[in-house]
């Protein structure tokens, strides 16, 4: 008589009790994997570039430094009030000024890295360059750096300098364009034989009205009642 396959299971079922000897679990096998997942995406992230610092609009770092402190962000609105009656205060308007946001970053390295991290943050002080604060939740774009400011201490050690920038953001408006008007200019003549052109001048030009009421000829009897509002008193004695 034929026997039925058994299937066995790879990862028995076996509680965790005294007694019982340590088995591999399912569980355990996933727990590894899943390190196994997140070290792989950490290197990556090492190999990836910088996630943190100041980009210009193009996505190339400015500022990114050794590591980063601390970043801070500050966007409030203010709402505008008037007083009605019996004392009480009605809002009509809110209003989001720029936010404001920080950033702080550890320098190390020789004389010559720190003189040029501190040369380029000086410059994006006086510059009005538009740059954007990446983080790796949030890129805050459409900021300009508007301090900076650094320090050492005998705690860090003196070659380890944490330098600080501050950013506003900048409200961008469109720009209206014009075009220069040259109709009524002079041009050059291209007969010299002839007259000499005449100039156009704005006031030169035809009166002209778009209204639909014509001016008539008023009628005997309306000029001499006209006459009369005008001297009511007649010509007086003469």
């Amino acid at each position: 008589m034929a026997l039925t396959p058994v299937d066995v299971p790879r990862y028995p079922n076996v509680p965790q009790a005294p007694g019982v000897p340590p088995l591999q679990r399912a569980s355990q096998v996933l727990n590894t994997v899943s390190l196994l997942v997140s070290d792989v995406l950490n290197i990556l992230d090492i190999f990836s570039g910088p996630r943190w610092g100041i980009f210009d609009e193009e996505g190339t770092p400015l500022l990114t430094g050794d590591s980063v402190l601390n970043v801070d962000y500050k966007q409030e609105a203010r709402m505008s009030d008037f007083p009605v009656e019996k004392g009480q205060f009605a809002t009509y308007n809110k209003v989001q000024p720029p936010f404001d946001a920080r950033i702080g970053f550890t320098v190390g390295g020789n004389d010559d890295d720190r003189a040029e991290f501190l040369a380029r943050a000086q410059k994006l002080v006086q510059t009005i360059q538009m740059v954007s604060l990446v983080t790796p939740e949030v890129t805050y774009e459409s900021c300009n750096v508007i301090h900076c400011d650094y320090r050492r201490s005998s705690r860090s050690g003196p070659t380890l300098l944490t330098v600080e920038l501050w950013l506003q953001e900048v409200r961008q408006v469109a720009s209206s364009a014009f075009t220069e008007n040259t109709q009524n200019e002079p041009t050059a003549p291209t007969d010299t034989t002839g007259p000499a052109p005449t100039t156009q001048q704005p006031e030169g030009a035809a009166p002209s009205s778009g209204s639909d009421v014509r001016p008539a000829t008023p009628t005997p009897g309306q000029t001499t009642a006209a006459g009369a509002q005008a001297n009511p008193w007649g010509d007086g004695p003469q």
